[in-house]
């Protein structure tokens, strides 16, 4: 199996690049107006991110402390009150349930209560049948 190696790029050049190409992206508007609805597409596109990535760290933290920062500590990186860190993280959850349900997705609740239902069933059957090796696994009609 060929492994692929990428070279990693520094969050400040990426950025860098990013804001190389708005300015493009601005001079090209300017001799074509007519650019101005995807311009404004993609700001919203822009805008959302804060909001987004505040709801998937928010759920991040919630799993493993160690993964991901706390509502205080994003409110501190982004210099809010964490009540404002909140309500973006409210909005992210609409914008992530917004993006699932064009997908298709029926929303996340489900999905949790199926991860939960199968942790719970894995949990049982470990307590319950800690020696098991499948000698009995029979097939059911």
């Amino acid at each position: 199996m060929a492994t692929t190696t990428t070279t990693p790029v520094e969050n400040d050049k990426y950025m860098a690049m990013m804001q190389r190409m708005v300015r493009a992206l601005e001079r090209r508007a300017i001799d074509d107006p007519a650019m101005l609805a995807q311009v404004l597409v993609l700001a919203q596109q822009l805008n959302e991110i804060t909001n987004v990535v505040i709801a998937t760290s928010a759920d991040a933290y919630r799993a493993d402390p160690f993964k991901a920062p706390s509502m205080m500590e994003i409110a501190r990186m982004l210099g809010m009150t964490k009540q404002s860190a909140s309500d973006r993280r409210k909005v992210g959850d609409r914008i992530i349930g917004e993006r699932l349900a064009m997908l298709g997705v029926t929303g996340m609740t489900q999905a949790r209560r199926e991860r939960n239902a199968r942790q719970a069933a894995a949990k049982h059957a470990a307590e319950t049948m800690p020696t098991y090796t499948g000698r009995h696994l029979r097939a059911v009609s």
